[in-house]
């Protein structure tokens, strides 16, 4: 289950595309209660905003080769996991549904980077905790979605004008995902995500 998706213009933030799921909110603040993670997330100004401050320090800051810490991002304080990919001139990010403890043991690992005196950068930890989650899985095969949706019609933009991929790629979230609930996934999709090696595609790799 997703809390929302939203697409973000990397040169300003704004946000031509947001939908956000009241059902799974509800269900994060119930379970997160007696937590700090209870917050919501943030309006559509402030989180653009974030999302293009957060992926470009994400991306000069990542001296790893993983692609997690690009491309899942805590992009406002206790919003995350964002998934968040680049397409075109925009950033598709997808904010799924995840259990308690996963975010317990997030925090953890953050607070353990921090009496290191390190940035979090322990890949097999992180990646133990967002790999067997079905709803983070989803959000990847959304995020990669949507942008094809953009990136495919961005070569036949010749005019500036933007609405009919919006439209395009909205129409995408309400047929696919009504409720915050993912209806279709695609296999080959979810195989590149994992295997760098896939001969389909080898360009798209998040573990």
């Amino acid at each position: 289950m997703l809390r929302g998706v939203w697409v973000v213009t990397k040169d300003n933030g704004y946000v031509p595309i947001s939908r956000r799921f009241p059902l799974a909110e509800r269900k994060h603040r119930k379970q997160s209660a007696a937590t700090a993670w209870s917050c919501a997330v943030p309006d559509d100004v402030e989180l653009g905003s974030a999302l293009v401050e957060q992926t470009k320090a994400a991306s000069e800051y990542n001296n790893s080769n993983s692609p997690l810490y690009e491309q899942v991002v805590e992009v406002c304080p206790r919003v995350w996991p964002m998934v968040v990919l680049e397409s075109s001139h925009h950033l598709v990010a997808v904010l799924p549904l995840v259990p308690q403890e996963a975010l317990t043991r997030y925090e953890g690992l953050k607070k353990e980077a921090v009496e290191r005196g390190v940035g979090l950068r322990h890949h097999d930890a992180l990646a133990s905790i967002l790999q067997p989650l079905p709803s983070v899985l989803l959000a990847m095969e959304v995020a990669t979605g949507l942008g094809r949706i953009i990136s495919g019609v961005e070569k036949q933009q010749v005019t500036g004008n933007w609405e009919e991929t919006y439209d395009k790629a909205y129409q995408f979230i309400l047929d696919g995902i009504p409720a915050g609930v993912v209806l279709e996934t695609s296999g080959e999709s979810l195989e590149v995500m994992f295997n760098p090696q896939s001969p389909k595609n080898t360009r798209r790799r998040w573990f």
